[in-house]
């Protein structure tokens, strides 16, 4: 099964939550007690998330988390990179410096950078916003 990462999907709760008051600060660790997550693990996911410019912290009395730009602008392409590095379907897509050992005679090499380029077109277009109004 094709799935997003435990990671990726967490980055998406915590980004839809911060969407629904997109002015204030939110605490992660009330975040994590509310949705009953490991607060640590939201944290990691955080921290990715601030540093891919998709959120900003905040600390101290009244501080925390919250949008760095309207939920509107920011796509589930811009989340599965921040948190994943980016979206390969084949490892033969990814950008990483390792080669595929079956490159040379692999029958995907052709057909799969097109699904890839579906997949990529369909994350890029839906946003934070769009899957707050998906009912």
């Amino acid at each position: 099964m094709l799935s997003l990462s435990k990671k990726t999907d967490y980055a998406l709760l915590v980004l839809t939550t911060l969407a629904q008051k997109p002015k204030d600060y939110v605490s992660l660790r009330e975040l994590a007690i509310k949705k009953n997550l490991p607060y640590r693990f939201l944290a990691q996911v955080a921290r990715a998330l601030v540093h891919d410019g998709l959120i900003i912290s905040r600390e101290g009395s009244g501080g925390g988390y919250r949008l760095n730009r309207p939920a509107r602008k920011i796509s589930v392409s811009d989340v599965v990179t921040a948190i994943e590095g980016g979206v390969a379907l084949a490892s033969c897509l990814s950008h990483s410096e390792t080669e595929c050992a079956l490159a040379v005679n692999c029958p995907l090499k052709k057909g799969m950078p097109s699904i890839q380029r579906m997949v990529l077109k369909t994350l890029t277009k839906k946003t934070v916003a769009d899957l707050l109004a998906a009912k």
